[in-house]
């Protein structure tokens, strides 16, 4: 695929183009032939680039350690996308991508299964939810279900909730008691 080349970089801040300009990522991918010819549309939605890229399901037996490695820019991506988007039928086609522990799953078939709902996983998708995933689920649950749903590894993704303390025991019952 020699002949295809990618007319813009997209970075954090936007799109660098070929001038060295960066502007806004919105609607700013497109590929063209050596031919002269474009061989898809100057202004693709990033959406529809990013639908095309592949994430397979990694071997449950592979370590954490080996996964390959998702930018966290991908993930923002996806949240982004998926809390832009009101509409039940235009979600239909995101990817809904949770993380727990740095580590990246792709819940977009298994949400429809999961026992508590599909809006305990839409809540959380393209963001981290360790905490709240290792309050109801034990190391059971994630070998069983999770294992199978990994796509890769991420960094740097913060979860938005700061995560309760955790009682254990009794407290004290004050001077009446």
């Amino acid at each position: 695929m020699g002949w295809l080349r990618l007319r813009h970089t997209l970075t954090v801040a936007g799109v660098k183009e070929e001038s060295g300009h960066t502007t806004p990522a919105r609607n700013k991918i497109g590929i063209y032939s050596k031919h002269g010819k474009d061989t898809a549309p100057a202004t693709t939605s990033l959406a529809h680039v990013f639908q095309q890229e592949d994430f397979p399901f990694q071997d449950p037996s592979m370590s954490d350690s080996d996964l390959p490695y998702i930018d966290p820019s991908i993930v923002s991506f996806v949240d982004q996308q998926w809390h832009s988007s009101s509409e039940d039928a235009s979600r239909k086609h995101l990817h809904v991508w949770l993380v727990i522990d740095n580590v990246v799953y792709d819940c977009t078939q298994f949400q429809r299964e999961h026992p508590g709902g599909i809006d305990v996983i839409q809540s959380f998708v393209g963001q981290d939810c360790s905490w709240q995933f290792w309050r109801f689920h034990g190391r059971e649950q994630m070998r069983e279900y999770g294992r199978p749903l990994r796509i890769g590894r991420t960094s740097g993704i913060q979860n938005r909730f700061k995560e309760p303390p955790r009682y254990v025991g009794l407290s004290t019952l004050g001077e009446d008691w």
